[in-house]
Order: structure tokens, then C-alpha cells, then sequence
């Protein structure tokens, strides 16, 4: 980022030192760099100006609104420290929240003019937007500003038209890639002996994950890898990292003498997508001998953990490449080709150990895809909440009604676990804040 390399560290690190070094280097304003003199005014005019201007970084490539510094000319000229207060952060939050449309990612950062001074510089960073263009509601209707290398103006028609229709061509552009890393992935994969759960990551803002030989050597103790998801470690064992073209290969065994994939298996490429496989491989067949009522059994908690492992772990590749945005995702149960094999079972283990049905499906399911904030993702709750939410077409697919060990607002209900995962359960909702509820589905 221009402005990064401009002060030379993250806008989040920004200090008063580099603040100061602004103003005496004469630093000009540009198309991601907004000065302010002071505080804006609490007018209606005032608020408009407020949300037009961070509504005009948002419609160029996002950047940073810095008050507290005068300018002259569109050229920082002097420093004017303004109250950090709390109450003014809520007043701008309010103000971005409520007249821009949609409304852009940004986030806070205050910087004291010494330590504990209650006055100094607030930042207001906005981020690269994927939903471009941002309209500003002016009194009944909407304007489109747009930064300039100084000062912003007005979007005419032709200009706000073809915004739109970039903002169209990405998406479709973005569909298009997820179903190819999702073919590409797949025909990788073993099918004679398993049945796969396959998701597919794309952000809608690309990032770059550098490839070299230092960044395979991290990969092997990606912290991702340490963690645990609800009832299991994230993952069995790496024991290879290698490279396709534009993308990293992770598994945690080796593939067939054909070069199959029959393990978890993972893909991470350059921009900050993600493919990630993993195999449920428990066939059962008739006690006749007779075929054809065999089926492939998957277990419906194995498959809440499968969701939020992908989830988690597309989340940290994001964070590592760059991405940002929101992310397109799918998920896939691809059944094995064995004919014998025509249906998949959805079963649980929760009385006693013994194996219970609770649905039956046949042929391969994809979901279509859904849109998930990045953002959010960081919060334990709204992974949840996402994990919720690639499941329920996994569920209705298999003619279930909904997910029952997740709660449409991320809590944990408790008596849909197996109990000798019950322990992990515990352990996993106290480490991220999540409420354990004893609640019956339909009850």
C-alpha cells in the first residue's frame, strides 16, 4: 500500500512521530491521503461533507482521512490536535454508517500527541472496496464522490454507470474463478475408496501470498495447524508441503502411486483463495452381502468440524496474502464413483456410541455460493454463525430441516455432541467466549 511505504508502517502503527514527519517532509494529499485542519461540524452540511469524503476514498482505492493536520493548497502544513474522545468516534461512526450507501470498510486508529494525552490526531482508515461505487445520501437522493489526487468531486452518470457495471463483472468474475479452483481441486482428488467434502474460498479483493522457500518452511508450523476446532485437532498431520503453479500444496498424507490426493488435502494460491478437501471415507454394505442398499456414512459433527476448519483456515490464508473484501465460498460433497456405493448416509453417534441414520441422500451435492464478511470471520461467534451457514444447505440436502448443534445467533447447543467430545466442546467454547446452551431442536 502507497501509504505505507509512504510513512513506513502500518496506518494502525501510525504515531505522532510520523505524523509530525508528514507535516515538516510538506507531504501532499493524493487520491488515499485526506487532511483535515480540526473536527467536523455537527450541521447537516457538515455531516454530508464527512461522509463525502470518506465515501470518496472508498470509490478510489480506500486510504486514510487524517484530522488534525491543516493543509495548504493540499499540502500538510501544520499540526491542530483535536479531542480523542470517545463520544466523537461514535458521533463520526454514526454519521458513515448512516449516509453512506452501501457503507465501506474502516476501522479507527487515535494517535496522542504524547503519551496519555487525551488529545492528538484521529485517523479514519477505509479500506479497498469490492462493492464500489458509495453513494452519499444528500437530503431525498444520492451523490457519488470520488477522490482526486487533491480534493474530490462529483461521479457523472457515465461514471457511476460503469462503476456499477465493474462491480457486476467482479462478481461474475469471482464465480467463475471459484467454480474453476473448485473443479481444478477436485480432480485431484481419489475417489474409488472415499467420499469428499470439498470448500472453496475466493475474496473478492485478491491479495498476494508470495511463494519461496522460506514461506514453505513456515507453512509447516502455520500456527493454523496447532489449533483445535470443535472435537478434534484441525488437521491429522502435515507431512508435505509442495507447489503447484501459482499455488502451495499442504497434505497430510501421500497421494496414490496416480498422483490422487486420498488425504486432507489443501491448496492455497497467490491471491488469497483456498481449496480445501477432506475425505470421510466409512462405507458400510448389507449384511446380505446384496449391494444395493450400501452407502457411504458421514457423521453430521465431523462435517460442523469440516466447515469451520475450511473456515478458519481460509481466514488465516486470507490474512497472510492480503485479501480483503468479502469472500465468495461453496461447499461440495463429491460421492465416491464406486457404483456400488449410490448413496450417502448422514448419521450421529450420540447414543452410546451406536450409529443412528437421520438422512439419506443421493448424488453429488454444490452448494451455491455465499458471501461471507472477512471481517468477521476474526470473531469465534461469526465463524459460527458462517459454519451455521454453509451447513444448513449440507443439512437440507440430506432432507434435515436445519443445523442443530449451532444456533442461528452462535451459540453451542450442547446435547447435539457426541459425549466424548463434550470435554473438547467445553474447552473450545471457554477459549472463545461461546455460550453452551442445553436446548432441544423443535422442543
Amino acid at each position: 500500500m502507497r501509504l505505507e511505504r509512504l510513512v513506513g508502517v502500518p496506518l494502525t502503527d501510525l504515531t505522532f512521530h510520523h505524523v509530525v514527519q508528514l507535516v515538516d517532509g510538506q507531504v501532499d494529499e493524493g487520491f488515499d491521503l485526506d487532511f483535515k485542519g480540526g473536527l467536523y461540524g455537527k450541521t447537516d452540511s457538515d455531516k454530508a461533507e464527512m461522509a463525502a469524503d470518506v465515501a470518496a476514498l472508498a470509490n478510489v482505492q480506500g486510504g486514510l482521512l487524517l484530522l488534525g493536520v491543516e493543509d495548504d493548497n493540499g499540502r500538510a502544513s501544520g499540526i491542530t490536535p483535536v479531542p480523542l474522545d470517545e463520544d466523537e468516534l461514535l458521533r463520526i461512526q454514526h454519521v458513515i454508517t448512516s449516509k453512506i450507501v452501501p457503507v465501506p470498510e474502516f476501522e479507527f486508529i487515535r494517535v496522542p500527541k504524547a503519551e496519555g494525552a487525551t488529545e492528538g490526531y484521529i485517523g479514519v482508515i477505509v479500506g479497498r472496496s469490492d462493492r464500489q461505487p458509495h453513494a452519499v445520501v444528500v437530503e431525498k437522493g444520492f451523490r457519488f464522490p470520488k477522490r482526486e489526487t487533491r480534493g474530490k468531486r462529483w461521479m457523472s452518470e457515465t461514471e457511476i454507470a460503469d462503476a456499477y457495471r465493474s462491480r457486476f463483472q467482479q462478481a461474475r468474475a469471482s464465480t467463475d474463478r471459484l467454480r474453476e479452483i473448485a473443479r481444478q481441486g477436485e480432480v485431484r482428488l481419489d475417489r474409488d475408496q472415499c467420499a469428499w467434502v470439498t470448500f472453496t474460498f475466493v475474496p473478492a479483493i485478491p491479495g498476494e501470498f508470495e511463494i519461496n522457500a522460506s514461506r514453505l518452511r513456515a507453512l509447516r508450523d502455520w500456527p493454523a495447524f496447532r489449533e483445535r476446532s470443535l472435537t478434534r485437532s484441525l488437521w491429522s498431520g502435515l507431512t508435505e508441503v509442495g507447489t503447484g503453479v501459482r499455488k502451495v500444496l499442504l497434505r497430510s498424507g501421500s497421494p496414490t502411486d496416480a498422483g490422487l490426493e486420498r488425504y486432507e488435502y489443501i491448496e492455497l494460491h497467490r491471491d488469497g483463495s483456498l481449496f480445501c478437501a477432506i475425505p470421510h471415507a466409512n462405507a458400510k454394505r448389507d449384511r446380505d452381502g446384496d449391494n444395493q442398499g450400501a452407502s457411504f456414512q458421514i457423521n453430521d459433527e465431523w462435517l460442523i468440524d469440516d466447515a469451520l476448519v475450511a473456515l478458519m483456515f481460509a481466514r488465516e490464508h486470507a490474512i497472510q496474502a492480503g485479501a480483503s473484501g468479502d469472500v465468495l465460498t461453496t461447499l461440495s460433497i463429491v460421492p465416491p464413483k464406486d457404483a456400488n456405493f449410490p448413496q450417502l448416509q448422514l448419521c450421529h453417534l450420540r447414543f452410546q456410541g451406536f450409529r443412528e441414520i437421520t438422512g439419506r441422500a443421493a448424488g453429488e451435492l454444490v452448494t451455491q455460493g455465499h458471501t461471507l464478511d472477512l471481517d468477521a470471520l476474526n470473531d469465534s461467534k461469526e465463524l459460527l454463525i458462517a459454519t451455521r451457514l454453509l451447513m444448513t444447505d449440507v443439512m437440507n440436502h440430506f432432507s434435515i430441516a436445519e443445523v442443530m448443534q449451532i444456533t442461528s445467533d452462535g451459540k453451542l447447543r450442547w446435547n447435539y455432541f457426541m459425549r466424548r467430545s463434550q470435554d473438547f466442546i467445553r474447552d473450545w467454547a471457554n477459549r472463545h467466549g461461546i455460550e453452551l446452551i442445553d436446548e432441544t431442536v423443535g422442543g
